[in-house]
């Protein structure tokens, strides 16, 4: 099978957590990180660390309504922190 991403998300969305699977392909082998999070600001603060550590080129092109609201404000609070300093 051909590689297309190089490295992908995806999440898994309910009321009350989010489950994210990060797919990394390194050296012809893929490696899977899963990770559960909750749904308060300050869990959804950590899955966004969680996965800008991941380096996920993906994420930002991903259609935003499919994308928790808080998470992408999160993001964007974090750029224009960056930005501004």
């Amino acid at each position: 099978m051909e590689v297309l991403y190089p490295r992908y998300c995806g999440l898994d969305v309910h009321k009350s957590s989010i489950t994210a699977c990060v797919l990394l392909a390194r050296a012809g082998k893929g490696l899977k990180h899963i990770r559960r999070f909750g749904s308060t600001t300050r869990e959804l603060r950590e899955l966004v660390a969680w996965l800008d550590a991941q380096t996920l080129a993906q994420l930002d092109r991903i259609d935003p309504e499919l994308l928790c609201p808080v998470v992408l404000a999160q993001r964007e609070m974090e750029k224009r922190r960056s930005a501004s300093v």
